[in-house]
């Protein structure tokens, strides 16, 4: 009688499982090895893939697996043309076509080139607050923090400060400052950077007049900074702008919606907040 001692596996577990256990457990063995990998997510789908040629996106796929985890490398046209055995003039076209799709950064010097990958989404940098939470202090920080990267994200060109209610009876609340810059690309979708600080107040000075919000409101923003138009948005309290997913699925929807899309929202008011207790002051 012969032994055959994987005749069970198929049958037992199921082909489908068992493709299903063999990514899991290699994608998690390469995780906990810290191999080098590159991540690929779906807006270079949405955007890219469909548009880059061949030879560009497996010259993206070469500068982001050498490029580890810092974003950079050092590799010469010839080193490239040398990889994929073809003419350095292919090379300088791939990377051209990169580059006017807003992927790579390419930066030359009279003695060494390296290239830069970019982000292709929207991205966000937290912004520093003062210490005494001041949202106009906090701006001014905001703004000072885009402009300070404009060649790399692109001018600013929207302003919101948010609202958004923690409890509503004892006047504390979630408020957010977004700084948001966008860079253009030949061919590519404009890149979206947020500059965006978000934090609880407790007595803050101003709050929202209306307590329930549902969905989305506007108002008139106290905060004022010379040549910037802030806008003020009002959030229900059922997702929290202290997550950063939720910080970048509301700068994704208002990158992308109409300019009409503020003014016709229905407005609220911002007052003062009628749960700071006045201390007097003692003669």
């Amino acid at each position: 009688m012969t032994i055959d001692i994987f005749k069970t596996l198929v049958s037992d577990i199921g082909a489908n499982n068992q493709y299903k256990a063999n990514w899991k457990a290699w994608k998690d063995l390469n995780h906990a090895s810290h191999n080098i990998f590159f991540p690929v997510f779906k807006e270079f789908l949405d955007y890219h893939l469909k548009n880059l040629s061949s030879g560009a996106t497996r010259l993206y796929l070469f500068l982001g697996l050498k490029a580890q985890s810092t974003g950079d490398s050092w590799y010469s046209v010839k080193s490239m043309a040398d990889y994929f055995e073809v003419r350095t003039r292919t090379i300088d076209n791939w990377l051209q076509e990169l580059d006017d799709a807003g992927l790579i950064y390419r930066e030359r010097t009279s003695t060494s080139s390296r290239t830069y990958l970019k982000p292709y989404s929207l991205n966000v940098f937290p912004i520093k607050p003062s210490k005494e939470k001041n949202l106009n202090d906090i701006l001014k920080r905001g703004i000072k923090e885009a402009k300070t990267r404009v060649s790399m994200v692109g001018p600013i060109y929207q302003v919101f400060h948010f609202f958004q209610w923690v409890d509503e009876t004892k006047g504390s609340c979630i408020q957010s400052i977004a700084v948001v810059a966008k860079r253009t690309c030949k061919d590519g979708p404009p890149q979206i950077t947020g500059f965006v600080y978000a934090d609880h107040f407790n007595t803050p000075e101003s709050v929202i007049d209306t307590p329930h919000i549902v969905g989305v409101k506007s108002f008139i923003s106290n905060i004022v900074v010379d040549g910037i138009s802030i806008i003020g948005l009002a959030i229900e309290k059922d997702d929290k702008l202290t997550l950063v997913k939720n910080q970048r699925d509301a700068l994704l929807q208002l990158s992308q919606a109409p300019p009409e899309f503020v003014t016709d929202l229905p407005e609220v008011l911002l007052i003062k907040n009628p749960f700071i207790q006045v201390i007097p002051t003692v003669t």
